[in-house]
């Protein structure tokens, strides 16, 4: 059985120099872990960035994919990542010059960010109600479109 899983991520240049984009030999991936069943990302969303500072991602059925960036020392941003998943593991892949691995740590809320938190999962809860509606939506219109067609 399939559970929906809402990920954050925390990227950030920990270090004291810059990265550029033309530091990445491969970019930054996160794979989402199949364990019994596919695993498929639902929605996936930028928040906490600076104005100056524009992450993009790409997203196929497992991976998330950040475009390579210039991040300053300090530059931070968060991903949030909408799943269907009986497990919400998942590993990092990239290469960049001159930074020997990326340390993965967790990341745990404080009591003091529980309405951010609760914002989170009540934003992540309308993405799927907007989801749901846009395919009842067109469930109607092509229902619809079946019952007007029979008439002739």
């Amino acid at each position: 059985m399939q559970h929906l899983h809402l990920t954050v991520l925390r990227v950030t240049n920990s270090g004291n120099i810059p990265v550029t984009p033309s530091d990445f030999i491969r970019p930054i991936s996160f794979i989402f872990i199949e364990v019994q069943s596919a695993t498929e990302i639902v929605n996936t969303e930028i928040f906490n960035a600076t104005e100056l500072l524009r992450p993009i991602i790409k997203t196929t059925k497992n991976i998330v994919e950040l475009e390579p960036l210039l991040m300053n020392p300090g530059d931070s941003f968060d991903i949030s990542i909408l799943s269907f998943s009986v497990s919400h593991h998942f590993n990092i892949d990239s290469r960049i010059v001159g930074v020997k691995n990326l340390k993965m740590e967790k990341w745990l809320t404080r009591k003091t960010d529980y309405s951010t938190r609760r914002y989170l999962s009540y934003g992540a809860l309308m993405r799927i109600l907007n989801i749901a509606v846009v395919i009842l939506i067109a469930e109607m219109i092509w229902l619809a479109f079946v019952i007007i067609s029979s008439f002739f």
